[in-house]
Order: structure tokens, then C-alpha cells, then sequence
């Protein structure tokens, strides 16, 4: 009971404590951006852990490179491979988002290293789930802003599929190909790692029950998952699948009030990210979006809705991306300034852009 009350209901509030700190701290631009600083090295040193302990091997198989990261990374770091994989996914573009805030090209170019270097690490994990999850952020985010860089997806993919080979094999495992005289024939069960596996029986359990759902835990409380371990060998008690672990949970109704939060969250974080009078808009956009993006993506295969560890950092994102959306909105609504320094300095190259225009020039409504 103990280990219940702990897990299912203490720890879930205790990893929202970060967003709810950083909303309440963050009333000058100066602690924002330390705010955000904080956030983005805490995955750097998630990132240099993975590379320092997975080893930078370039002869490891696919394989190989899937075993190692689910023994090591676990043991070295706490997180599983595939939620670090979703973090750091979603990492290296909030890397690029708070980038913009620096004027000075050596910071600039130090932070898109930095990025650079995420990116090795997360292909490092060997969760393709992640993989595309890459992708898809960036995809996101470039044709919401930073369409210039469009072409530097598929170039920084290639780069890491030449560094490590067994990345390459690991992301076409299951698709057909040719071996010598012997042509392998597509296996959609390889490719999704068995995920599919589960999901007509998860769905066959949520018609079931649709409205309210069985509540935390369905697999386990409908005995779905002992019947999943004995017969389809998948040893884990869950989805593989964020959204329809909520709607087996949950039901409908649960689903219906969760999701709407994320997709204001998501929102809102959008607004901020294109919007250009000031930088430090696109840095806080930035990283929540990229953030959030990563478990929306990630969560069709893998992950939860749930807070735990894995998204503390995002929930902490969100915090910041909130307190720069009520300051916008204030600065709108009362014609004052957007924080309440009056004047402030370039200090090591940040630059601050602090422009109020009239309320008739102002592009979104108070509402987001």
C-alpha cells in the first residue's frame, strides 16, 4: 500500500512541483532565461552520461547497440532507453529554440553543437520510436518558423547514419530487403518492435468500457497483461501506447479532459515560438514546443500522460513558456512594459528586444 500511495500518487504531484516553481519564479527576464538555461543543461548531462557509458563505438551492430543501451543506460543513468530517447528527441530543438537568444555567433554556434551533440547521444539509445519523433519535431518546427532549416533534418540524419552504422540497421530492422540471392520480406511486427501486437485487444477492452474506463493501471486490473505475457511474450504492462493507455484508464470523459489541456498547452507554446517582436518569445515557445512535441509524438508508442520522471524537464518548460504567455498577455492588455525592468542591458551576448506596440498592431488575441 505503501509503495502504491508513493508511486501512483505522491510522485505523479511531485514531478509537476518544477512547473508550478518555475511559473511563480520567473518574473524577470533574467531568471527566464536562467530558467531555461537550467532546463536545456540538465539534458546535456543526460546526453554526456549516455555517450560517456554507451561508448562511441562505430563498429556495434544493430543488435548489439539495442542490448547495450537497455542494460547501460538504465543502470547509469535511471531513465529507460526508450524515455531517454523521447527526451533527448525533443532536446535537441530546444537547444536550437534557445539559441535565438544569443546575438554573438559564438554562442550561437557553441548551443547548435551542443544540439549537435544531443542528437549523437539520442541516436545512441537505438529507439526508433525516438527516431522519428526527431523528425517529426523538426519537421514541426521548421515549417512553423525556421523554414531555412529545413534541409538540415535529413542532412543531420545522415551524418549520424554514417557515424554509427548499427543506427542504420537498428532503424530499418523489419523492412524487406535483399541478402545475397535471398530477398527478406517486410515484417510490420519487427518494425514496431510487437507493439501492434497488443493494440485490437487493448482497443476490444476499451469498447468494453468506454465512458469511465478501469481506472490507473487497466492492463493489470483487467488481467490483460498477464494474458499479453503469456501469450504474445510482451512483458510489459502497458499500451505501448499513450492514448489508449488514457482511454482504457480513463474511458472517454478522462480522455476529454486531458487532452485539451495539452493541446492548450501546445497552443500556446506555438504562439510564443513565431511570435518575432522578441526573442526571449521564441526561446520559451521554442523549448516547451519541442518538449511537449517529443511525448505527443513519442507517446504513439511508448509513454504515458502520467507525470513521472521522464517529463519533468518538459513540465518544467511548460512553467517558463506559461509565465512568458501571461506577461505577453498582460504587456497587451495594460500597455506596460513586458517585465518589470525598465531598462536592461546586453549582458554576454543575450540580447534583449523588449517592444510594446500598440494594442491595434498586437497579432493574437489575450485569449491564445
Amino acid at each position: 500500500r505503501t509503495a502504491i500511495v508513493i508511486d501512483y500518487l505522491i510522485n505523479p504531484v511531485r514531478y509537476l512541483v518544477p512547473c508550478f516553481l518555475f511559473y511563480d519564479g520567473c518574473h524577470t527576464r533574467e531568471n527566464l532565461v536562467w530558467a531555461l538555461a537550467a532546463i536545456v543543461a540538465m539534458y546535456f548531462l543526460l546526453a554526456l552520461q549516455v555517450v560517456k557509458y554507451m561508448g562511441l563505438n562505430l563498429s556495434m551492430s544493430g543488435e548489439a547497440l539495442t542490448g547495450r543501451a537497455a542494460k547501460t543506460i538504465s543502470a547509469t543513468t535511471g531513465y529507460n532507453r526508450v524515455d531517454m530517447s523521447m527526451m533527448l528527441a525533443g532536446a535537441s530543438w530546444a537547444f536550437a529554440a534557445f539559441a535565438a537568444l544569443f546575438e554573438r555567433k559564438v554562442y550561437r554556434r557553441s548551443l547548435w553543437a551542443a544540439a549537435a551533440f544531443v542528437v549523437l547521444a539520442q541516436a545512441m539509445t537505438g529507439g526508433r520510436t525516438g527516431y522519428v519523433t526527431w523528425g517529426l519535431i523538426g519537421l514541426t518546427l521548421c515549417l512553423l518558423r525556421w523554414r531555412k532549416a529545413l534541409p538540415f533534418i535529413p542532412i543531420g540524419a545522415v551524418c549520424v547514419v554514417l557515424l554509427l552504422p548499427g543506427v542504420r540497421q537498428r532503424m530499418l530492422e523489419g523492412f524487406g530487403g535483399r541478402q545475397g540471392s535471398f530477398i527478406e520480406q517486410t515484417d510490420s511486427s519487427e518494425i514496431t518492435a510487437g507493439r501492434t501486437n497488443i493494440w485490437p485487444y487493448v482497443i476490444e477492452k476499451i469498447m468494453q468500457r468506454p465512458l469511465i474506463g478501469y481506472g490507473r493501471l487497466g492492463m493489470v486490473r483487467t488481467g490483460l497483461a498477464d494474458w499479453a505475457k503469456a501469450e504474445l511474450q510482451d512483458d510489459f504492462a502497458h499500451p505501448h501506447n499513450a492514448y489508449l493507455e488514457l482511454l482504457l484508464d480513463d474511458g472517454v470523459v478522462g480522455f476529454f479532459l486531458v487532452m485539451p489541456l495539452f493541446w492548450m498547452l501546445l497552443r500556446r507554446s506555438a504562439s510564443l515560438f513565431i511570435d518575432r517582436r522578441d526573442k526571449i518569445f521564441e526561446a520559451a515557445g521554442g523549448v516547451a514546443l519541442a518538449l511537449l512535441l517529443a511525448l505527443c509524438f513519442a507517446a504513439m508508442g511508448a509513454q504515458t500522460f502520467y507525470p513521472r520522471e521522464s517529463v519533468v524537464g518538459m513540465w518544467a518548460a511548460v512553467g517558463v513558456m506559461l509565465r512568458t504567455y501571461v506577461q505577453r498577455e498582460r504587456s497587451f492588455v495594460l500597455g506596460t512594459p513586458l517585465f518589470d525592468e525598465d531598462e536592461l542591458e546586453s549582458e554576454e551576448g543575450l540580447v534583449w528586444v523588449a517592444t510594446q506596440p500598440p494594442p491595434a498592431q498586437y497579432p493574437y488575441s489575450p485569449l491564445g
